[in-house]
């Protein structure tokens, strides 16, 4: 079965698409489904939903403006999402798999299921005004200043923060508590919303829990050899208790035994097989990995190797509240390393000099050989693993060709530290301190105090009229304001804009409400006004063979 991307339509699709009016949308890409997906299955899922073009692309954990969801938030556009996914549910019915995250199987009603959850939490209202745009405010109270994830970058004038018991951050937290998709297990498992509702004296309104449709049918256990020792599941048992009293890290038990992640769904009876065992940490609430490693003496390094679990910057630790990690290497030990009378490789101090050292032989000396019958140079310096350079330079009484090598003499064939720090070699330095000189600079603490002044911050221009205020890339009409005679290959400066941001014509003129078409050179921009250049993602620059250079006096478009 082909790789299941995830079905996440990304933000780049809506160039081709105009904010309005509400036309039907495709909720995934073309090619995002397997292509041995049943056809109905799959022609239910690539149907066209009646929503606005912003839609597919919306994220659980962005906050949008209140014009956005004025505009998106339709009790049409909720049926559509409803109908949508009830006829996914009729045409792939409960036999129908597809790969999901973490080498799960999935039921494709996963998709819609999981869109038209994050539709209705991004739509949240409470008492007829929108919650996204109180969470977004409390957000930004709490993390003030610029956010990818929100649209409030300056503290509007007179605003305050929202109430701790505020009825839209209540909803909004009643919503998640009770959502099988993104956090909400976390959230679940940790009662943050009973918490609030006990604090906030808020009664009659429970989190609704619904499960997500992963598994299609009960898994079925298939015969596989334990290379650990079997654990029967008693009664009482849970993930946690049982990986903590078997001392294996919790996500490797998982893994070991094909279970959720998470411990989702985890067995209350059968048998485990426990084979990473370690001496293991439970993770504490709050808690991080930086403090988990050093109350465990180890490096964060060794924490994220024993523990792939863990992803690479330590942001998904709060999902493990309660679950144990491995504090050293988990599984079988190797047995220990037999002891040698090799010394060390790279000795730090000298050894005892023998009392038939050879002549130039008298440098500081990590390790000594006495030659036998029969050696010569090439052979000891290949028995110790010396260049003849390091093992003549040792040995100063060896001549150039080194044949003068004396039986029962001992030679120098290791030096102490690093070779190149004796003295003759590269890396040697002497200093020698004279400690009647006297200090002639400027004493440090006389030293003036640096001073520097702040560069003003650029005021920004007014958008033009129509324009989109949610664009991530604008630029100033001053930009493009060349003449005629020199515009070359395009017709018109609102031409030169669209292409240097690599944007399609028809998203362009929706993003900047432009009134004539981008080639018609009477389509112009306003000096001291900002439009929109890319809605979405970073401009991507492209030529093609077929446009020609330009020329001297042609226009040079400015970087976006």
């Amino acid at each position: 079965m082909a790789t299941f991307r995830r079905c996440v339509l990304g933000l780049g699709v809506l160039l081709s698409l105009s904010p309005s009016p509400v036309s039907a949308v495709k909720m995934l890409y073309d090619d995002s489904l397997p292509e041995d997906l049943d056809a109905a299955c799959s022609a239910a899922l690539m149907a066209d939903v009646a929503c606005d073009p912003l839609v597919p692309a919306l994220r659980h954990d962005f906050y949008y403006p209140p014009a956005t969801l004025t505009r998106m938030c339709t009790d049409g556009c909720a049926s559509a999402l409803q109908s949508w996914e009830s006829s996914v549910r009729s045409a792939c019915g409960n036999d129908i798999v597809i790969p999901a995250e973490d080498d799960l199987d999935a039921s494709p009603i996963v998709i819609p299921a999981s869109r038209r959850y994050t539709y209705g939490f991004t739509c949240l209202k409470e008492n007829d005004a929108f919650c996204g745009p109180v969470a977004a405010l409390a957000a930004f109270f709490t993390n003030p200043g610029v956010s990818a994830f929100n649209y409030i970058n300056v503290l509007p004038e007179g605003a305050v923060k929202p109430a701790d018991c505020d009825p839209c951050l209540a909803a909004r937290l009643r919503l998640r508590s009770g959502s099988p998709y993104f956090d909400g297990p976390v959230v679940a498992s940790e009662s943050i919303y009973q918490t609030l509702t006990s604090s906030c004296g808020i009664t009659g309104k429970p989190a609704t829990t619904s499960t997500i449709d992963y598994f299609t049918s009960e898994p079925q256990p298939t015969e596989s050899v334990c290379d650990g020792t079997m654990y029967q599941i008693q009664g009482g048992d849970d993930c946690y208790s049982i990986s903590k009293a078997q001392s294996v890290g919790t996500a490797w038990m998982l893994s070991d035994n094909h279970l959720g992640a998470y411990c989702f769904e985890f067995p209350t009876s059968g048998s485990l097989c426990i084979t990473n065992t370690c001496k293991t940490v439970t993770v504490a609430v709050n808690t991080t990995c930086s403090a988990i490693a050093a109350t465990a003496n180890i490096t964060e390094p060794q924490l994220m190797a024993w523990n792939p679990v863990i992803n690479p910057v330590c942001s998904n630790l709060n999902m493990m509240n309660g679950t144990t990690l491995c504090i050293e290497p988990p599984g079988p030990k190797l047995p220990p390393a037999q002891t040698t009378n090799v010394p060390p490789v790279t000795p730090t101090s000298a050894a005892p000099i023998p009392s038939n050292t050879a002549i130039g032989s008298d440098k500081p000396c990590g390790r000594w050989y006495e030659v036998e019958a029969g050696d010569y140079c090439n052979l000891v310096t290949l028995k110790f693993a010396i260049s003849l350079d390091d093992f003549m330079f040792l040995n100063t009484g060896i001549n150039a060709n080194c044949t003068n090598l004396f039986t029962q003499e001992s030679y120098c064939v290791q030096a102490v530290g690093d070779i190149n720090n004796y003295p003759g070699r590269p890396g040697y330095a002497s200093v020698t301190i004279d400690p009647n000189e006297s200090f002639t600079g400027v004493p440090f603490t006389m030293l003036p105090n640096a001073t520097m002044t702040l560069d003003p911050r650029p005021t920004q221009l007014p958008l033009a009229t129509g324009v989109r205020d949610d664009c991530v890339f604008y630029f100033k009409g001053d930009d493009y304001q060349y003449s005629s005679d020199v515009f070359g290959y395009w017709n018109s400066n609102c031409e030169i804009a669209a292409s240097n941001y690599n944007v399609d014509f028809d998203s362009f003129i929706a993003w900047n409400s432009l009134t004539t078409n981008v080639t018609d050179p009477a389509c112009v921009f306003q000096v001291g006004l900002r439009y929109c250049g890319s809605w979405d993602l970073p401009p991507t620059q492209t030529t093609t063979t077929e446009e020609p250079e330009p020329t001297e006096t042609g226009p040079q478009p400015p970087a976006p």
